[in-house]
């Protein structure tokens, strides 16, 4: 069925199944305006009772002084056991975030480097100014995991952080783009000058960052509200 125009207003018909059941409906659907993205913001919940569940979809700028304070702010109530950071879904941004996060885990290490053709690498040092939680964390990926997002995934692994559980990153971190002017001045091509290279020497584009223990979330989890990833991660903190 061809993608329906939000303009349009000729209803749509789906057919819906659940896996759990086997059932199906039929759902009538008219497009329409989409509605404007809310403002990225930091979600914190406490899981079996001592373990902070941090979930952001971007590494917005202020991402992660945003979520050190929700965690401080947690800790403040309850004796925290461990962190769980949920990254599935996450579409990257700033990777001094990550950087500023994964300072809360370890000082004095490297996450990854931008390197250029010819072999010459720019080191991308976690951020020593951000105070140590000494608290044991698991990080959760998905192949929604992609760019920034996969420079922490990749951090997380490699500095041995703490575990990855879900499934791959997306393998979409090409590295730093610049704008390049054709010669005829007609246009500008946004092109990445250099590329990610993990702590361990990896690279990260196209490839993506394995997890430590492999959870998918699938159809039939969703429909009956299971999450094998966030299980695995609280049985991980809790033993």
């Amino acid at each position: 069925m061809p993608a329906a125009e939000a303009t349009s207003p000729v209803p749509v018909t789906l057919t819906v199944r659940r896996p759990a059941t086997d059932r199906t409906r039929r759902v009538r659907v008219t497009p329409g305006p989409l509605p404007a993205q809310p403002k990225p913001h930091v979600e914190v919940t406490l899981v079996a009772g001592s373990i902070a569940d941090v979930r952001f979809d971007a590494f917005y700028p202020g991402v992660a002084q945003e979520a050190l304070k929700a965690i401080a702010d947690l800790k403040a109530t309850t004796e925290l056991t461990g962190i769980i950071f949920d990254l599935r879904g996450n579409r990257g941004g700033v990777a001094d975030e990550g950087n500023k996060l994964m300072g809360a885990f370890v000082h004095d290490a490297t996450a990854v480097s931008f390197c250029d053709a010819d072999g010459t690498c720019d080191p991308q040092p976690v951020d020593n100014s951000t105070p140590l939680l000494h608290l044991p964390m698991v990080t959760l990926t998905d192949d929604g995991c992609a760019s920034a997002c996969e420079v922490f995934a990749t951090g997380v692994k490699d500095l041995h952080l703490g575990a990855l559980v879900g499934t791959r990153t997306a393998g979409v971190n090409s590295g730093p783009a610049h704008l390049y002017a054709l010669n005829d001045h007609t246009s500008l091509i946004r092109l990445p000058s250099r590329r990610v290279i993990g702590a361990n020497g990896e690279i990260i584009d196209g490839i993506g960052v394995p997890p430590d223990h492999y959870a998918p979330l699938t159809a039939a989890d969703v429909s009956t509200g299971k999450d094998p990833a966030l299980d695995k991660a609280t049985a991980i903190l809790s033993s």
